[in-house]
């Protein structure tokens, strides 16, 4: 993709729109209720998150403070994800925890937990886990808290 000039890919119920946004990448246009693109990106590490966050950095290795559960575990290899702040899937970020997502890149398809708030409004993050299955590299940046990793892809309530 060409971060310099601007491009648009439509499809027939919602738009993505490729600007100059630098690492963040493509953020969704809402066509219509049914979002056929969302950009989801790397969570993170689950010791990174714990590092990084203050409301995690007092816990103990291994826990994190979720917006959805409260305290609990964190495992890389886990499905879960963080829904957009501003919500998605005509639902409230508080209407989806605990509900489960299907995100699908190819045929590679997985079904993964809403646990957390993202640090977006309009994109998720998905955990190690549920970005390898469906086959995207992911990765922490040494010494800082920031990460690489995602991809656009479409995003539905599972059944």
């Amino acid at each position: 993709q060409n971060h310099g000039a601007m491009a648009l890919a439509c499809c027939v119920v919602g738009c993505v729109s490729y600007g100059d946004q630098g690492w963040d990448g493509p953020t969704v246009v809402h066509a219509s209720a049914e979002v056929v693109g969302s950009n989801v990106l790397f969570a993170g590490s689950c010791s990174q998150r714990r590092q990084c966050s203050v409301r995690s950095a007092s816990l103990p290795a291994g826990q994190l403070q979720w917006a959805c559960d409260g305290n609990g575990t964190c495992t890389d290899d886990a499905l879960w994800v963080a829904a957009p702040r501003s919500g998605a899937l005509g639902l409230t970020s508080n209407k989806l925890c605990g509900r489960t997502v299907k995100m699908c890149k190819g045929t590679k398809c997985v079904n993964a937990v809403v646990r957390d708030d993202s640090l977006y409004a309009d994109k998720w993050e998905a955990s190690q886990g549920t970005l390898l299955a469906m086959g995207i590299a992911s990765g922490v940046k040494d010494g800082t808290c920031g990460a690489y990793g995602g991809d656009n892809l479409p995003v539905t309530l599972a059944q």
